[in-house]
């Protein structure tokens, strides 16, 4: 029997494969831009900057994320009744609490990192965390910032079908009734944070968190292999 594919050609638990690309900005210590169906985004890292004042042992992390305004379809044409930067405001507390996690704060005392986010293009608000997180992971290294580990997240949705999806398209989003996003470090394999939307089935809210740590482990590997073909 045949496994009915996505509308991305992809089947139900397979990882997607975003374009990756390293030290596009020159004027940043580190950058990056990352691109996957419809969601296009920049990550660039400034510093680690001297802070001026008060000795602090460790770095402060400053994560600023913005959305162009040019990024929304659905934005500009007026089509949702909705407070667009709901989605936003709770992207940037998460990027912010799990790029405040990974890096090594210590390796840095009185400094500030800067980490900016831009949107450039997207077709569901709240729905590129995700990339974001592998930006971030790759404008850090880029920058040469020491981290724990590379954070990576991965999100999975319940169809109207009940299928579990991995790494949702932003129409496979809107369709489901779920969606569980999981952030870890893949090489240590520790999670950092699981959100969720929706409610699923005690047993299905258990695959899918195992299902979003594979795609992580997976996910990890594309943003190593982009890292590597940059240093050649």
């Amino acid at each position: 029997m045949s496994v009915k594919k996505r509308e991305d050609n992809r089947l139900p638990e397979e990882t997607y494969a975003p374009c990756c690309r390293v030290g596009i900005l020159g004027n940043a210590q580190g950058s990056a831009y990352v691109e996957y169906n419809g969601c296009k985004i920049v990550c660039s890292v400034f510093g680690p900057k001297q802070i001026v004042g008060d000795f602090e042992e460790r770095a402060s992390v400053k994560v600023s994320y913005n959305v162009a305004s040019f990024a929304e379809e659905e934005r500009r044409d007026k089509r949702q009744e909705r407070n667009p930067s709901t989605g936003d405001r709770h992207t940037s507390s998460a990027l912010s609490e799990t790029l405040n996690g990974a890096v090594l704060k210590d390796k840095y005392p009185k400094s500030l990192i800067e980490i900016n986010f831009l949107v450039l293009e997207r077709t569901l608000s709240g729905s590129e965390y995700p990339l974001a997180v592998m930006a971030a992971s790759l404008a850090l290294t880029d920058a040469g910032i020491e981290l724990h580990e590379l954070p990576i997240a991965a999100s999975v949705c319940l169809s109207p079908g009940g299928e579990l999806l991995v790494t949702p398209t932003p129409s496979e989003i809107r369709s489901s009734s779920a969606v569980i996003t999981v952030t870890c470090f893949p090489q240590r394999g520790s999670i950092l944070s699981i959100s969720q939307t929706g409610t699923t089935p005690p047993e299905q809210t258990e695959k899918a968190i195992n299902l979003c740590v594979s795609s992580c482990v997976a996910l990890r590997k594309i943003v190593a292999d982009t890292l590597k073909e940059e240093a050649c």
